[in-house]
């Protein structure tokens, strides 16, 4: 990751009332497909292209503590440009569960993180579905729309909706935000950076982002009884399927 957290907050505004409806690539069935390895990235040991030059990179799983989650209705934004509100419609499980990234590393030793997820159980995804704001819904009559979060410092994060409002009040803070950055930029010293933080009744997980600055889509991952088994933001490192 070429730029500290600091210089990217320090260059990026405060966010109000960006819309989570972006302009996107034709979607299938209603929605935007997440990349091939949405799943198997974090097993290890996978391969595949990356979108900007075409180097070959392999996969390693990180994991970065768990999550703790009170509702069940998630957030997944920009932690430094983030609005209040808007979690997605669908439920999950309350309780802690792990949070895991799938990094990316090319034989120069450049790292990437591809894939962002919570796991809310051992059993494999054999369904996506694009996580939605309020008021939308996968019934096709949007096909060049993607619902997804945008960022502007290089960081996203996971948290519940009913960490959001007591972290957003800590994170205007100066101080606060300054300690926030500082931890973010010594983990990143190691390899790629990452937070996980308590705040409110819950905590929030941060991570860094893909190439930086971008949109990016979560997708909930459903086994073959239906049930959501994961929370995955796909941080538009490795290509989507051509339609």
């Amino acid at each position: 990751m070429g730029n500290s957290i600091l210089e990217w907050v320090g260059r990026a505004p405060l966010l109000a009332g960006l819309p989570l409806v972006s302009a996107c690539v034709a979607s299938e069935n209603g929605q935007i497909p997440p990349s091939a390895l949405i799943g198997s990235a974090f097993e290890g040991g996978a391969r595949a292209r990356v979108i900007a030059d075409g180097k070959t990179v392999e996969f390693s799983m990180v994991a970065i503590g768990d999550l703790d989650i009170p509702s069940g209705r998630m957030v997944v934004c920009d932690p430094f440009a983030c609005e209040p509100g808007n979690p997605f419609t669908r439920r999950v499980p309350t309780g802690r569960f792990p949070v895991q990234l799938a990094v990316t590393r090319t034989p120069s030793g450049e790292q990437r993180v591809a894939y962002a997820r919570i796991l809310f159980s051992d059993r494999p995804a054999v369904r996506w579905e694009m996580a939605l704001p309020p008021g939308e819904s996968l019934d096709g009559s949007q096909t060049d729309y993607a619902f997804g979060f945008p960022v502007e410092t290089g960081t996203g994060s996971f948290m519940d909706a009913a960490v959001q409002g007591p972290y957003l009040t800590a994170a205007a803070d100066r101080n606060t935000k300054q300690q926030l950055i500082a931890a973010l930029n010594e983990r990143q010293a190691s390899g790629v950076a990452w937070l996980v933080r308590p705040s409110g009744p819950g905590s929030i997980a941060m991570f860094e982002t893909g190439f930086g600055d971008g949109y990016y889509i979560s997708y909930f991952g459903f086994d073959d009884a239906g049930q959501v088994v994961s929370l995955t933001a796909d941080l538009g490192v490795i290509e989507r399927p051509r339609s």
